[in-house]
């Protein structure tokens, strides 16, 4: 992601705007993804939902050769705040099944993700 659209995002989300993502090296060429974060109360939680939801999309992919045996698990609280927040949701998310596993998940069906090389870690301070 990088440190500048790392900023760019939580600076998006506390001034409840538009965020687009455009993603270099994307099979999708010339399709940016837009989270339109204007809804949000530009608390720590919004900013943190908007970092990781924009982290899930940056690393996932679609190809008209993907069918419901590809499968992104992804939390319920992310969906959800996908579903609000991120304007591509039909077309991206709108594919689901259940994750067995764990009810906290679900699977998004039809598409891909690249591997997370590292973790993102978000350390939010809240003043008295």
């Amino acid at each position: 992601m990088g440190p500048q659209r790392v900023e760019d995002i939580i600076n998006a989300a506390m001034a409840r705007r538009i965020y687009t993502l455009h993603k270099h090296h994307n099979p999708e060429d010339g399709k940016d993804l837009q989270f339109d974060f204007s809804t949000c109360k530009g608390r720590v939680e919004d900013v943190v939902m908007a970092m990781v939801s924009v982290e899930k999309m940056f690393r996932c992919y679609k190809s008209p050769r993907m069918d419901e045996d590809y499968r992104v698990p992804v939390d319920r609280k992310i969906d959800e705040f996908l579903k609000t927040h991120f304007l591509q949701y039909r077309y991206y998310c709108s594919q689901t099944c259940e994750f067995p596993e764990n009810d906290a998940y679900l699977y998004y069906t039809h598409v891909s993700e690249d591997e997370q090389y590292d973790d993102l870690t978000i350390l939010g301070l809240k003043r008295k």
